[in-house]
């Protein structure tokens, strides 16, 4: 899946395609994942003005995609670290 991501054209892998993405994975997985998707408005109501001036500049809307995953046990370590998935950013950069 994160080669997918990562190699994917940003054409094809826009904030809605990773949206999908992100929710099909809780959807796969939901005793682990939980997926919530953040529109535009619900980021203008908690004041994400500097996430929603980067994604002014895009033709798609922009969508904050927190998913999360907790393990049946105490999770060892943490497992990974996201950031907003702007357009302007390298996408291999959002994949650790």
């Amino acid at each position: 899946m994160r080669r997918y991501i990562v190699e994917a054209p940003p054409n094809v892998c826009t904030p809605t395609h990773l949206a999908r993405v992100a929710e099909g994975i809780a959807a796969a997985a939901p005793d682990v994942f939980t997926c919530r998707v953040l529109e535009q408005a619900e980021c203008e109501a908690m004041r994400m003005g500097c996430y929603l001036g980067v994604s002014a500049c895009s033709a798609e809307p922009p969508k904050f995609i927190h998913l999360t995953y907790k393990p049946a046990g105490a999770a060892p370590q943490m497992c990974g670290r996201t950031a907003p998935a702007l357009m302007h950013q390298a996408w291999h950069d959002l994949i650790v």
